[in-house]
């Protein structure tokens, strides 16, 4: 794995950097192994290859270590994943489905009884998500949001009437005018 480090070259992981030491710490004592074999004597060659066969146990040791973190990093993006695909699917509901609801709701009037609910659950998004939307829906629905609302559709109602009293006087003080002339 490779980060760009400040400079903008890239730059490996020490994990990765550990690993490449380990192996090439044990390719370098098989090379020594395998020239100590061929230039001792029947003792020795006894006892390079305990030497060996720990080294090899010690590099499956090693193998299996790195197969167990690997497989725990697949599972840590797996689940990543996961939680980005319910965010996203949740930010679309919200954007589809419940704004438009609430927004209606508050048109007419009403409460946000019967307002959809989110899609997936906060273990789904994570509880900070889940929050976070939670409070959006608050704010869009807030008693707030409800009486600025009301009071812009009350204000707009009265000027109507406003406007429709004074076209009524209008059309009386016409008619009249119109009476008076004939």
């Amino acid at each position: 794995m490779s980060r760009q480090s400040r400079t903008g070259e890239p730059q490996r992981d020490p994990g990765a950097r550990a690993a490449v030491a380990g192996w090439t710490v044990s390719l370098l004592a098989a090379a020594g192994a395998g020239w100590a074999a061929v230039t001792v004597d029947a003792e020795w060659r006894q006892a390079l290859a305990g030497a060996c066969a720990a080294a090899v146990v010690l590099l499956t040791a090693l193998v299996l270590i790195l197969i167990r973190r690997l497989s725990a990093e697949r599972a840590h993006r797996a689940r990543e994943a996961e939680v980005a695909t319910a965010r996203g699917t949740e930010v679309a509901h919200l954007a589809a489905v419940r704004v438009p609801a609430i927004a209606e709701r508050l048109q007419t009037g009403r409460r946000l009884d019967g307002v959809p609910g989110p899609m997936a659950s906060p273990e789904e998004t994570g509880e900070e998500f889940a929050r976070a939307l939670d409070s959006v829906v608050v704010a869009l629905g807030s008693d707030t949001a409800v009486h600025r609302e009301r009071a812009l559709r009350d204000s707009v109602q009265a000027a109507f009437e406003s406007v429709a009293r004074t076209m009524h006087v209008m059309a009386t003080v016409q008619q009249q005018v119109l009476d008076e002339v004939e």
